[in-house]
């Protein structure tokens, strides 16, 4: 692995750990133990924050498989940037539940999006954006089926 293929993952992985720190330390945006008895299929916050991070790492990977393509670059790190402010912008106001019905729904779209586009230009790309799509799945589904 060269060292741009190193960079491209490690940034996000390092985003990823910092908002995950951020997280832990901000009890307000944190699942209380209320909103864990309302729904006992969401998963531990340590668990969320591992996923997010093997994710970010295989957004990154997938960055540098299109790298002849900065548009796609663009739309990547969009797409973390996005994630990276999800969780402030769906808990700082849970009362608003339109907002964050709308937020999950443009966010499946945008992977959707991801996956197609890649899809187009290289095969190799599209194995590391499918378990972004699952996950937002399965996060989608508890909380529509709580």
């Amino acid at each position: 692995m060269n060292i741009t293929a190193i960079l491209f993952v490690s940034i996000p992985v390092i985003l990823a750990l910092i908002t995950n720190g951020l997280l832990v330390l901000n009890k307000n945006i944190v699942l209380s133990n209320e909103q864990k008895a309302q729904n006992p299929y969401l998963p531990p916050g340590w668990v969320v924050g591992t996923v997010w991070v093997i994710l970010f790492g295989l957004l990154g990977y997938t960055a540098y498989l299109m790298k002849e393509y900065p548009y796609l670059i663009a739309l990547i790190f969009a797409i973390i940037a996005y994630c990276l402010a999800y969780p402030v912008l769906t808990d700082l106001n849970p009362s608003s539940e339109n907002a964050r019905s709308l937020n999950r729904g443009a966010f499946i779209l945008a992977t959707i999006l991801v996956i197609a586009t890649y899809y187009q230009k290289t095969e190799n790309a599209i194995i590391f954006t499918i378990p972004l799509w699952l996950w937002t799945a399965y996060v989608n589904s508890i909380e529509i089926f709580a």
